[in-house]
C-alpha cells in the first residue's frame, strides 16, 4: 500500500501506481526478504516509505501535521535499523531537487524550520544514546573492499534481474545474492556477468528511448527522486556489510518499483507503439509466475526445516528445563548436514538449529530457547569427534539427517545426563 501511494504522490496514474504495487510485492526478492527480515527491519523501512510520502504531502498541503509525522517516521526507523539514518539525506536530496525546479513546500520556511529542526534533534538524541548504551567495539567498521564490490554486484543483479535466487540455486547451484557467494568461485562465472549483462541492457534501453524523445512521455520527477532515494538507501549496506542479504534489497526495490513501470511504459510506448501496453504486462506476469514458484518452494522447505527442528529438540531430555546448570554434547552423523540448502529453509540434521551458521553457540541459543533456560551449554563435535564433555558424564548424542536423535553409549553404557559440575 506505502508504494501504491508514494507512486500516487509522485504524479503516477491509477493504473501505474497499482501495477507498481504489484511488481514490489511480486518480485522473488521480496519474497525472499519477507521470510527473512527480522521485525524490526521491515517496519523500519515501512517508516522510510511513510517518511518520504508524509514530505510529498508537504509539498501540497501547509499544514504542521505533516513534517510531524516525517520526523516521529524518522525517529522510528532510526530506533529500530541504524541504516534508516539515511532518510535525512534522503529528504536532503528531495527538497534540493524540488528547490531547483523552483518548487517550494506549502507550509512555507515554518514547516522547513519545524522538519529539519526535529530531524536533527532526534538524530542527535539517537547518536547520544548510542554512545551511553552501545557497548565499545559495537561500532560499524568499513567492509573490505572485495565485500564491496561483491555486495553492489549481487544488488544490481538482484534488483535488475527477475531471477528467483531458490530456483537459480537449485537449477545451477549458487544463491543468488547469499553469504555462500563470498566463498563461492562460481559468483565470479555467473552473477558478476548476469549483473553486468543487466546493466548493460539497462544503459541502452534509456539510451534507445533517450534517442526517440523519452523525455517528453516520461515522468522524471518520479524517476529522479526514487532512483536517488534508492541510491542513497542501499550505501551503508554496501559499504559496511561483510556479505551480500536479501533483506538489503527490501527498501531498495520498493523505491524503484514505480520507476520500473514508469520506464517500463514509456519503453512501450515509444519503442512498441500501440502494443507497448503489453510489454508491462509481460513483466508483471513473469515475476508473478516466480514469486508463485518462490513460495511454494520455501513454504516446501520451511515445513520440513520446523518440523526437523523439533523432532531435534524434543527428543532432548526433558530434565533440561529445570537444570541450573547443565552441559550437553551433540554431533552430527557422518552425512546427515549434506545436501543443497538455501538460507536457513533447506538444512539437514543439527543445521536446521544453526551448526554450520557463523554464530558458533546459535545450537545452543536454540535449545536454551526451547526448554527456556539460560543456564544451559551446548558443546558440539566436529568431524565425527564427541566434545570432551561426553567422556566426563555430561549427556550426549548424535543427530541424523532427519533429526532423529541417539544417545552416545561410551563403554557400553548410555551417558547420563548431569550438571556441569
Amino acid at each position: 500500500m506505502l508504494v501504491y501511494f508514494l507512486s500516487r504522490s509522485l504524479g503516477a496514474g491509477r493504473g501505474a501506481a497499482i501495477s507498481a504495487a504489484a511488481l514490489f510485492g511480486f518480485h522473488p526478492m521480496t519474497n525472499q526478504t519477507l521470510a527473512l527480515a527480522v521485525c524490526t527491519n521491515t517496519t523500519a523501512h515501512a517508516a522510510f516509505l511513510g517518511g518520504l510520502l508524509c514530505l510529498c504531502r508537504m509539498r501540497r498541503d501547509p499544514r504542521v501535521i505533516w513534517p510531524a509525522v516525517a520526523v516521529l517516521l524518522l525517529g522510528a526507523g532510526l530506533f529500530l535499523y541504524e541504516p534508516a539514518l539515511m532518510l535525512l539525506p534522503v529528504f536532503g536530496f528531495w527538497i534540493m531537487w524540488w528547490r531547483f525546479k523552483g518548487e517550494r513546500l506549502a507550509g512555507g520556511t515554518n514547516n522547513l524550520l519545524l522538519f529539519w529542526g526535529g530531524a536533527l534533534l532526534v538524530v542527535g538524541a539517537y547518536f547520544l544514546l548510542h554512545s551511553l548504551y552501545v557497548p565499545e567495539g559495537r561500532s560499524a567498521a568499513l567492509a573490505p573492499i572485495a565485500a564491496v564490490i561483491r555486495n553492489s554486484i549481487a544488488s544490481v543483479a538482484g534488483l535488475l534481474l527477475p531471477v528467483d535466487p531458490i530456483l537459480l540455486h537449485d537449477w545451477l547451484g549458487i544463491a543468488l545474492p547469499s553469504r555462500a557467494m563470498l566463498t563461492s568461485a562460481v559468483f565470479w562465472k555467473l552473477a558478476a556477468p548476469l549483473a553486468a549483462a543487466a546493466l548493460a541492457a539497462f544503459v541502452l534501453v534509456v539510451y534507445g528511448l533517450f534517442r526517440r524523445g523519452w523525455q517528453k512521455l516520461i515522468n522524471c520527477d518520479m524517476v529522479v527522486l526514487l532512483s536517488g532515494a534508492a541510491l542513497l538507501s542501499m550505501q551503508p549496506t554496501l559499504w559496511f556489510s561483510t556479505f551480500p542479504s536479501e533483506t538489503y534489497l527490501y527498501l531498495p526495490l520498493a523505491l524503484l518499483a514505480p520507476a520500473f513501470v514508469e520506464l517500463a511504459r514509456v519503453a512501450g510506448q515509444t519503442l512498441l507503439g500501440e502494443k507497448g501496453k503489453y510489454l508491462l504486462a509481460g513483466v508483471l506476469v513473469l515475476w508473478l509466475a516466480q514469486a508463485v514458484s518462490a513460495l511454494t518452494l520455501r513454504n516446501y522447505r520451511v515445513k520440513n526445516c520446523g518440523e526437523c527442528a523439533y523432532t531435534i529438540l524434543s527428543s532432548l531430555p526433558s530434565s533440561l528445563s529445570q537444570a541450573e546448570a547443565a552441559v550437553i554434547g551433540l554431533i552430527p552423523e557422518a552425512g546427515s548436514l549434506s545436501g543443497r540448502h538455501y538460507g536457513p529453509y533447506g538444512h539437514l540434521g543439527l543445521d536446521v538449529i544453526g551448526y554450520n551458521w557463523p554464530d558458533e553457540k546459535a545450537v545452543q541459543e536454540a535449545v536454551r530457547l526451547f526448554f527456556k533456560n539460560t543456564n544451559l551449554r551446548v558443546e558440539l563435535g566436529r568431524n565425527g569427534v564427541l566434545p570432551s564433555v561426553c567422556h566426563q558424564g555430561a549427556w550426549c548424542a548424535w543427530v541424523g539427517r532427519d533429526g532423529a536423535v541417539r544417545p552416545v553409549v561410551i563403554s557400553g553404557s548410555t551417558q547420563l545426563f548431569s550438571g556441569n559440575r
